[in-house]
């Protein structure tokens, strides 16, 4: 038992929907305070008190121990919850013995409804519904035996009694049962989450192993073939291509440290403009001729303090991305706006932005777009619609973790006119305005847009 894990949950179980919780405790409160008020009864008052004491010493010791939690402290725990159903139940119990029938009602109907709340949230800990049932059954064993007083007649007193048992049996049965399968649904989602775990840890290491295997292979062979050349310039050229092989597999791990988040990053400030400039440079030779190319910097300008070489592999990465995506021709367009995001939002790849001012950039291509089955497996790795040979598929994979791994994260927004992916990192300062780019005729990039690249 993880005690931390237990007393998280047991808060959760009394006050888990904040809806649920407030119309609960509010009926309860007015309802108490009506009856206080139109009767002469000074123990509803002191009722009020001590339910509600209660509720607050239950949620008082809970936070206080969740971070520090010892097993002890989920017993502890246990024990204040099933305070707080006692302290309930007691003001309905002298409310159904007394002799005006408009107050056995409303008492029936509070412990019915006391009954079906305890079912519904059936608890899993054992000595949780030990002590429930314990309380249900003090609770109706008070009135049958306030009413058997004026029974005269033994069978019907026996009556009396077996329903109480029969009742009683059937309360902890629904109990038992409702935390059976509340540990056997709990069990069933650890083992699917589980295996899902595992089933990513070998896609995970088996692309891994595939594109290591190929690098290593290269490497091998051109190792071998050099024992066999005799001409200085043979050999020079295999030298070259095993240490190019050798590059690619240290560029492979690079890829698998920003998908993980552990790649270092060495933080500066810099101007965006100039950031543009550097990527213009690198990737004007990977664009052919049939794609137009445009680099549009944000105007005020705007300055992020990130780590450029990461940055500029990332976008480096979304440029070829959008290239392949339109092997005819198109157009491909990067730009950059300030945004501000005002409540927290959680984008494409999982991240939650929260609030506060962003850097996006955004890389637009006019191809086909992405089709929707292949949306939600983009940020998976080594996911790659292109032929073998010709990506490894961690291309957005490393993006997504670079821009989580710096405050941000991205979004996919595709459809018939095209292909948006997003990268926002936290800026410098407080942006002024936000704006919206567009990424092709009408088609501007929304703000809650879902980001996404070819391949």
């Amino acid at each position: 038992m993880d005690p931390r894990r237990e007393l998280i949950r047991l808060r959760k179980v009394e006050y888990g929907i904040p809806a649920e919780v407030t119309v609960r405790l509010g009926a309860i409160c007015i309802g108490a305070i009506t009856l206080a008020l139109n009767t002469d009864w000074g123990f509803v008052w002191a009722w009020i008190a001590g339910y509600f004491g209660a509720h607050a010493a239950f949620l008082g010791f809970v936070l206080w121990r969740t971070n520090k939690a010892r097993p002890r402290d989920v017993y502890i725990a246990a024990g204040l919850s099933l305070v707080v159903i006692a302290a309930f139940v007691w003001l309905p119990v002298t409310l159904l013995i007394q002799t005006d029938v408009a107050m056995v009602l409303p008492a029936a109907l509070a412990l019915i409804c006391t009954a079906v709340f305890l079912i519904w949230r059936s608890d899993t800990l054992l000595v949780v519904v030990i002590g429930q049932i314990i309380i249900a059954a003090v609770t109706l064993a008070v009135p049958v035996w306030y009413f058997i007083q004026d029974v005269t007649n033994t069978l019907p007193k026996i009556v009396m009694v077996i329903c109480h048992l029969a009742t009683i049996s059937y309360f902890g049965l629904a109990l038992l049962t409702g935390r059976m399968r509340r540990l056997l649904r709990r069990e069933a989602f650890e083992r699917s989450a589980q295996a899902r775990k595992m089933e990513a840890v070998g896609q995970l290491a088996g692309g891994v192993a595939h594109d290591f295997n190929n690098i290593l292979t290269a490497i091998q062979g051109n190792l071998e073939l050099y024992g066999a050349l005799q001409q200085g310039t043979e050999k020079d050229e295999v030298v070259e291509n095993a240490h190019a092989a050798a590059l690619r597999a240290a560029q492979l791990v690079q890829h698998l440290l920003a998908y993980a988040r552990h790649a270092p990053m060495h933080r500066d400030h810099h101007d965006v403009a100039d950031l543009f400039r550097n990527v213009e440079k690198l990737s004007r030779r990977l664009i052919p001729t049939s794609v137009e190319l445009r680099f549009i910097a944000p105007d005020p300008p705007i300055s992020v303090t990130t780590d450029e070489n990461q940055l500029v592999t990332a976008l480096i990465n979304l440029i070829v991305n959008a290239r392949d995506a339109m092997p005819t021709g198109g157009r491909l367009d990067l730009t950059a706006h300030g945004e501000t995001i005002f409540t927290p939002r959680v984008i494409s790849d999982g991240a939650t932005l929260a609030k506060g001012d962003y850097l996006r950039i955004v890389v637009t291509d006019s191809g086909p777009g992405i089709p929707q089955a292949t949306l939600s497996r983009i940020f998976e790795p080594f996911f790659t619609t292109k032929a073998v040979g010709e990506g490894s598929g961690l291309g957005l994979s490393m993006v997504s973790g670079f821009a989580q791994q710096s405050g941000g994260g991205v979004a996919v927004d595709s459809g018939d006119w095209g292909t948006a992916i997003s990268v926002f990192l936290p800026t410098d300062k407080q942006l002024s305005a936000s704006g919206h780019s567009h990424v092709g005729p009408g088609h501007p990039v929304k703000t809650s847009a879902t980001v996404k690249t070819p391949g």
